[in-house]
C-alpha cells in the first residue's frame, strides 16, 4: 500500500502575522513537526505551499515542494490536497497541516490502522469536532474533489459528504485531544511556548 504524506502549508498566514510553516517550536520549525509525524507511514512526502515560500524551503533542505495547480491557486487545502494527487500516483494520502505541532508518529500511526478497503477516508473526531486536516484519503476521492473545485465548492465537508468515511473518536485513538490543536494566532503560538517552558 503506497501512502503520499502531504504537510499543508500553503496560506501566508495572515492571522498568524507570518509564514505559520517557519514558527520554531521546541527548535524546529512547525512543518518539520508535520514532516516527523508523517514520515514513518508514508512512502514520499510533499509540502503545498504558496510559491513565495518555495526557496525557504528549498533553502533548508526540503526536494518534494509543490504550488497549487493554477487554475485553483489559493483555493484552501482541497486544491493542495488535489495537487499532490495529480502529482504524486499513491493508493493513499495522508493529509495533515505544519500548524498541529504537537501532532506525533503514533497518533498518525494510529489514524492509518483504520484504513480499510471499504472506506475512502479516515477521519479523527476528537471531543465533537471533526478533523478532516489530520486525515487519510483514498486515490477514490481525487475525482470528488476535482468536481468541487470545479464547481467553486472549496469545503471540506463538501467531499466528506460525498464519501464513504471512517470516522475515528479520541476514545479509540486514546488520545486526550491536545495534538490536534491548532495554532492559529499568536496568543495560541504564545500559549504552546508557554506550555513547553512548565
Amino acid at each position: 500500500m503506497k501512502i503520499i504524506g502531504i504537510v499543508l502549508a500553503g496560506g501566508m498566514s495572515r492571522r498568524f502575522g507570518r509564514p505559520k510553516a517557519f514558527a520554531v517550536y521546541k527548535e524546529k520549525y512547525f512543518y518539520e513537526w508535520a514532516k516527523e509525524a508523517l514520515k514513518p507511514h508514508t512512502n514520499e512526502l510533499v509540502i503545498v505551499s504558496h510559491p513565495d515560500l518555495k526557496k525557504e524551503f528549498e533553502r533548508n533542505g526540503d526536494e518534494h515542494i509543490e504550488k497549487d495547480i493554477a487554475q485553483f491557486q489559493g483555493k484552501g487545502p482541497l486544491a493542495g490536497i488535489y495537487t499532490v494527487m495529480k502529482a504524486y500516483e499513491g493508493e493513499w494520502y495522508a493529509v495533515l497541516p505544519c500548524d498541529t505541532p504537537k501532532m506525533n508518529p503514533l497518533i498518525m500511526g494510529k489514524i492509518k490502522n483504520f484504513i480499510r478497503e471499504d472506506v475512502e477516508a479516515v477521519v479523527p473526531v476528537i471531543n465533537g469536532k471533526f478533523q478532516p486536516l489530520i486525515a487519510m484519503y483514498h486515490k477514490r476521492t481525487q475525482s470528488i474533489i476535482g468536481e468541487r473545485l470545479v464547481e467553486g465548492d472549496y469545503r471540506v465537508s463538501s467531499l466528506l459528504d460525498r464519501c464513504r468515511v471512517r470516522w475515528v473518536t479520541e476514545k479509540e485513538l486514546q488520545v486526550d485531544g491536545e495534538e490536534f490543536e491548532n495554532i492559529n494566532d499568536e496568543i495560541a503560538f504564545q500559549s504552546l511556548l508557554d506550555d513547553r517552558e512548565v
